[in-house]
């Protein structure tokens, strides 16, 4: 298949040097010289451990040793070139698959990639190194239902932007380490629990499916396949092409990881455990799920249907009412180890704006930014921290509040934002008020569940 033109725009002008660092190279205007002069600005990457291998990459991490400064790191992605075009297509697919997550709009549920690279042997895909890894390493055991109800709403929110564009994954899953010691990672980990973030990645064997179009190779990790991969079918169900499958395949694996996460154990162990479900529709290990409420076994049960017709999709999955219910993440913050860290004699870290990056900057290396702090602007930080601030911490705390009260649906990010300044300036108090409103109103506005509701819960809880 021939690359996009989104595809050809995120390649990097880079060269692998023999010890394995690579010397990356991009322009920039000197304006000394007029608008016409560039100068060459080279960084130089070298290479450290492996993170993970499987049948179709290796990946590892980078650091840049070429500046001064914060060390920035980078996972790189390498993809061994195929002869066979069908086999190259699969290279061509994550490429495009990548390309199209890494845009700013999707930034908060896919991990980003940095652009690529390539040599005679080889495609290499530079993405955001995450510190705390894949999800599987987060667990010790069985989490709390409300948490699984944050970690299953953004996954939902991804495979729905995967689905709308025509693309399956195939191999959602925490992690494999278990099955293959060094398998790659698909689920990323920002930020841990009580409040988590976490992120889809490797599109290795994502595929692009038409809407007229359903997928026939076998991919994917053999405890989340769905029965209809395996061919599987409920009696009296078998479709006119057993080789066929869609896009609910996702949601099968989406259901088998909920319920991982719920029990530690996985629903369907082998083969014949599931034959025996897709045949008498009989769900297995309810006792595993016993701590779990009837709504969240009922919405388990909804993602693991045998029948991949009557299986939910990824938009009707956000709408069900158990993804719906206010997951206590309020009374959640009064469980953070905050006491803990108070007792310690910690002190705060000041939120550190990040404003959005420009495509040349986003290709120069590791974007260490959050999710809520991407909703601060520049305008805002600079009123809040500039010597030419004129408006006391409370001033601004009252004027926000009654801007927001006079035109509540005009400006959504107005009161995170000014929670923003005043953490940073440490007015604490005035930040939980601020953060409470823009939590209420977001609340009401986008939904419990949206990203900028959660970033403004997870403010609030750094606020106390």
């Amino acid at each position: 298949m021939a690359r996009t033109e989104l595809v050809n725009d995120m390649k990097l002008n880079a060269e692998i040097h023999p010890d394995g660092s690579t010397s990356q190279y991009a322009f920039q205007p000197d304006y000394a010289q007029g608008a016409a002069g560039r100068w060459p600005k080279a960084e130089v990457w070298q290479r450290g451990k492996i993170l993970g291998a499987g049948s179709f990459g290796v990946v590892w991490v980078e650091q840049c040793v070429s500046n001064q400064g914060p060390a920035r790191l980078r996972a790189v992605k390498m993809i061994k070139k195929e002869r066979d075009p069908s086999k190259q297509a699969y290279c061509d697919q994550e490429l495009e698959a990548v390309a199209k997550f890494s845009q700013p709009k999707y930034s908060h549920l896919f991990v980003k990639s940095f652009g690529w690279f390539e040599n005679p042997e080889a495609i290499f895909i530079t993405m955001e190194h995450i510190d705390l890894r894949d999800l599987q390493r987060q667990l010790t055991g069985p989490i709390p239902e409300p948490e699984a109800q944050q970690i299953c709403s953004q996954l939902l929110q991804g495979v729905q932007c995967l689905h709308d564009n025509k693309f399956v994954h195939r191999d959602l899953k925490p992690q494999v380490g278990h099955l293959r010691r060094t398998a790659l990672q698909n689920i990323f980990v920002k930020s841990k629990g009580p409040r988590w973030h976490v992120k889809i990645g490797d599109f290795g064997i994502s595929k692009r499916c038409h809407e007229s179009a359903a997928l026939q190779t076998k991919a994917g990790t053999d405890l989340y396949f769905a029965p209809e991969i395996l061919r599987m079918y409920p009696p009296g169900r078998k479709p006119p092409n057993p080789r066929l499958y869609t896009n609910r395949v996702d949601i099968w694996s989406l259901g088998v990881m909920l319920f991982y996460l719920l029990s530690c154990h996985y629903p369907f162990p082998n083969d014949k455990s599931l034959s025996l479900y897709v045949r008498d529709s009989h769900f297995p290990c309810l006792s595993l799920l016993r701590s779990v409420t009837q709504e969240g076994q009922n919405f388990v049960r909804r993602l693991l249907a045998a029948d991949a017709t009557v299986r939910l999709s990824a938009k009707d999955a956000l709408e069900e009412e158990w993804l719906k219910q206010p997951s206590d993440l309020v009374s959640g913050i009064s469980r953070i180890a905050i006491s803990d860290r108070l007792t310690a004699g910690q002190g705060r870290t000041p939120v550190v704006s990040n404003s959005m990056e420009t495509n040349y900057e986003a290709s120069r290396g590791w974007d260490d930014g959050d999710v809520s702090s991407a909703m601060i602007d520049e305008s805002t930080i600079t009123a809040a921290t500039g010597p030419q601030s004129r408006l006391s911490a409370r001033q601004k705390f009252t004027s926000a509040k009654q801007a927001l009260r006079s035109d509540p649906l005009g400006d959504l990010n107005a009161a995170h934002n000014e929670g923003l300044s005043l953490l940073n300036q440490k007015q604490y108090a005035d930040a939980q008020r601020m953060f409470r409103e823009a939590f209420e109103l977001r609340k009401q506005t986008l939904g419990i569940n949206h990203e900028g509701t959660l970033a403004s819960l997870s403010s609030l809880g750094d606020a106390l």
